[in-house]
């Protein structure tokens, strides 16, 4: 078994902010009570009325990350160019 699964297996975890919380009932109000939860509970509400899927704050970032991407990595087809090597003769 996955060692952080055995580490998290006594937490609760929020599915909407994707946070592992204690069961201790001044862990889970601290947490309801944050500005991130309270974002997060007012966005999913929203998707519900409009019947969108939501998706989770830390999740909807990396997605996002991915579909940009680096501008390093592009290709750049360089074959039409003309080369001009100059001798210093």
């Amino acid at each position: 078994m996955n060692l952080l699964k055995i580490i998290y297996r006594k937490q609760l975890f929020c599915k909407l902010t994707s946070r592992h919380l204690n069961k201790e009932p001044h862990h889970i109000m601290k947490h309801i009570e944050g500005k991130k939860f309270k974002r997060a509970y007012a966005l999913w509400q929203k998707c519900q009325e409009d019947g969108t899927e939501y998706a989770p704050v830390g999740r909807r970032k990396t997605k996002q990350q991915m579909s940009i991407g680096d501008d390093d990595d592009e290709y750049v087809d360089l074959s039409d160019d003309e080369i001009v090597v100059e001798d210093d003769e």
